[in-house]
């Protein structure tokens, strides 16, 4: 089972990677025959929910830098992260949760955006394609 603090993901060569939130720091660890790794630092000053997976040989991560800004960071071998800003903004998103869903062209994102001021939730749908963002479609009015 998964939580927003805590991800896995099984790779074809039998690995397993441990992806998880500690002290406003997002974490990886692998699990082989030899046994854990030592954790490696991903993301600084992150917010406790990402989410990660993987399409063809890269693994992705989105997070929130937690005062409305969206990163992806993606990797081909787990050991060199690259960070990409995908969304600035000044609305806080540590209790927003994600989906990712990558494609040759695209990065397609689903996400829950909580609304304190009117108390009424968002479902939104956005791509990043070419390293530009579209304007988000929310999807729903209201979520609770």
């Amino acid at each position: 089972m998964q939580n927003p603090y805590v991800k896995y993901l099984k790779t074809k060569n039998g690995y397993f990677y441990l992806f998880y939130y500690e002290h406003g720091n997002i974490f990886c660890r692998s699990f082989s025959h030899d046994g854990w790794t030592v954790p490696q630092k991903i993301a600084e000053k992150a917010s406790p929910v990402f989410s990660v997976c993987q399409y063809e040989a890269i693994t992705y991560l989105l997070y929130s830098g937690g005062e409305g800004q969206l990163y992806l960071a993606s990797s081909a071998d787990f050991a060199s992260w690259e960070h990409r800003p995908l969304r600035n903004g000044t609305s806080p998103t540590d209790r927003t949760r994600f989906f990712l869903l990558p494609s040759k062209e695209a990065f397609h994102i689903i996400y829950h955006l909580p609304t304190e001021a009117t108390g009424v939730d968002s479902l939104v749908y956005s791509v990043f394609a070419m390293g530009n963002g579209k304007s988000p479609i929310r999807l729903t009015a209201s979520c609770r």
